[in-house]
């Protein structure tokens, strides 16, 4: 991994291919070769290789989230219904494995509400607001899942609790000093959802 840092590819490949030929279950060493590949632009082989180490460690979670990364959130193919669905499965296995692994309830809930699944986009993001702050956390981001909470119950045709979710969010928006215009949309939002009701 250096050596790929360090854009020595040959030397990377190289110690990769040691790796493996020492322990084929090596997921790291499968997600260096992704890696490899994803910066040669060969963006095929780079996700083979990260289902090849799902597939030789299927209990690493390093090599499931990795791998969807590249399905929902890699920059070289959108986002379709298939890559959200191919996601849901090393998901399910991620938070099996730990069920405090916010950032997978997370990659759930959005994959699920793209799908249009809007009980399972709701919990999984009521499971990261469960989660809450994490003692990385740069910042608190955390209180707008609210407002995707919102957003399905909204879809879902529950406007009562969007509209509850959304004056959590605005009490979070205020409490942390949001600017005017962010809160008279969201006050104007709350509104909307009340004359739906």
């Amino acid at each position: 991994m250096i050596a790929l840092e360090e854009n020595h590819i040959l030397s990377a490949d190289s110690l990769f291919g040691a790796a493996l030929r020492l322990d084929s279950s090596c997921a790291e060493a499968y997600i260096g070769k992704a890696q490899l590949f994803r910066q040669q632009g060969q963006w095929a082989a780079g996700e083979r290789e990260l289902y090849r180490a799902v597939e030789r460690a299927p209990t690493s979670i390093f090599a499931r989230e990795e791998l969807v990364g590249v399905l929902l959130h890699g920059a070289e193919k959108p986002l379709t219904k298939e890559r959200s669905e191919a996601a849901l499965p090393h998901l399910q296995t991620i938070v099996r494995l730990d069920s405090n692994n916010r950032q997978a309830h997370y990659d759930l809930a959005q994959a699920n509400e793209f799908l249009q699944r809007w009980n399972d986009a709701i919990m999984h993001y009521r499971e990261v607001l469960r989660i809450g702050e994490l003692p990385e956390d740069m910042d608190v981001w955390l209180y707008t899942v609210h407002q995707d909470i919102a957003r399905c119950l909204e879809a879902n045709g529950d406007n009562p609790a969007a509209a509850a979710e959304m004056a959590l969010y605005l009490h979070s928006l205020e409490e942390f000093g949001a600017d005017d215009q962010t809160i008279q949309q969201v006050k104007s939002k709350i509104k909307e959802l009340g004359h739906k009701q």
